[in-house]
């Protein structure tokens, strides 16, 4: 009579229901362990605010301001790496009057970081206080290296002036501004807001 290998009963009892129940248990808590030390971020978009002034050379400007909420809901400290622009929307769209499209366009752009001691309020308040802002460049805002800490909130305030009126016979009715805020812990979250309400200006100062 051939022997067998192996002898399986088809017994299930309280033995293995306890087994059973302690390999789900500790997995369980292998993996509430691994989640509790591990950083995350949430991110808060506001509104895009914006204005047209005229700068020094005399030439009108369009400018916008975007702020960023980033609060740190996880157990473990996070860097703000930068930011980059976003793969598939670029860093502006223009959506151009009388189309139905949204036409990527090369316009001349500063992107900057504003410290987070000035208020919209005052930026707003007069067009000087918008000359003096130096573009940052893509590349420097790409290295930001801002550490979060849990349960802090930061915030982040980026300005740009594009020179939309440069071109008299060109009319834009939209601007989409869009990147991506990267972070240490591999989160890439969309930072992006949109203005439609463009004036009708042009470098001549026509309405």
């Amino acid at each position: 009579m051939a022997k067998r290998f192996f002898n399986i009963k088809k017994e299930f009892g309280w033995a293995e229901l306890i087994s059973i129940v302690a390999l789900i248990l500790a997995g369980l808590s292998l993996y509430i362990q691994y989640n509790s030390n591990k950083a995350f971020v949430t991110l808060h978009n506001d509104k895009l605010i914006s204005t047209v002034f005229m700068d020094k050379d005399s030439t009108y400007k369009f400018f916008g301001y975007i702020r960023a909420t980033i609060n740190n809901t996880g157990n473990k400290p996070v860097t703000l790496l930068g930011l980059q622009p976003h793969e598939k929307l670029g860093l502006i769209l223009t959506a151009v009057e009388g189309g139905e499209y949204l036409d990527k366009d090369e316009i001349k752009c500063k992107i900057f970081q504003i410290p987070d001691t000035i208020l919209s309020d005052r930026l707003l308040s007069s067009e000087k206080n918008l000359w003096d802002f130096k573009d940052d460049g893509m590349e420097r805002l790409g290295v930001i290296n801002k550490v979060i800490n849990p349960g802090e909130v930061y915030t982040l305030h980026i300005g740009t002036v594009y020179d939309l009126f440069s071109n008299p016979n060109r009319r834009y009715t939209t601007v989409i501004f869009n990147s991506e805020l990267i972070f240490s812990n591999g989160q890439r979250l969309l930072f992006g807001a949109a203005d439609a309400n463009i004036p009708a200006y042009t470098n001549a100062g026509k309405k």
